[in-house]
């Protein structure tokens, strides 16, 4: 018998299996299989309505400005400050993104290199495992 693996209930792939998928539909048939199913379900339903409210967001963004471009006459220009501040802006986030990436290369160099560190079982290392070896994980749920 296989280890059933125990998932979290408020975990954000249990919330969009059962409410972008049929997750909840199954009944007794509760294993990693069908699971990730309806998480890859959801998924890629999530993606694209969030394509559709990006496009409605474009279209109302470009109708609020030409709006108010028109209203203006076309006078309208960033000043000296505003310049200055969205370059400092631009600077400062790549600077973070540049230190959070270093950060991460850190943290998984040393994860690789000390035989100690083991990582959690969790849902995708377990949906990963099944895929590759042709067998469902049974799984249980808890609050």
């Amino acid at each position: 018998m296989m280890k059933t693996l125990v998932l979290n209930k408020n975990s954000w792939h249990y919330r969009i299996a059962s409410q972008m998928g049929s997750y909840d539909c199954y009944g007794d048939n509760h294993n990693i299989c069908a699971y990730t199913k309806d998480v890859i379900i959801g998924l890629f339903l999530l993606f694209i309505i969030g394509i559709l409210i990006g496009m409605l967001g474009f279209v109302v963004w470009h109708i609020i400005f030409g709006i108010i471009f028109s209203i203006m006459y076309g006078a309208w220009m960033f000043s000296a400050f505003a310049e200055a501040t969205m370059v400092m802006l631009l600077i400062l986030s790549f600077g973070y993104s540049i230190n959070r990436g270093i950060e991460r290369f850190n943290k998984w160099k040393w994860s690789k290199t000390n035989p100690a560190y083991k990582r959690p079982d969790n849902f995708i290392t377990n949906a990963y495992k099944s895929l590759k070896g042709k067998y469902c994980v049974p799984i249980t749920f808890q609050e």
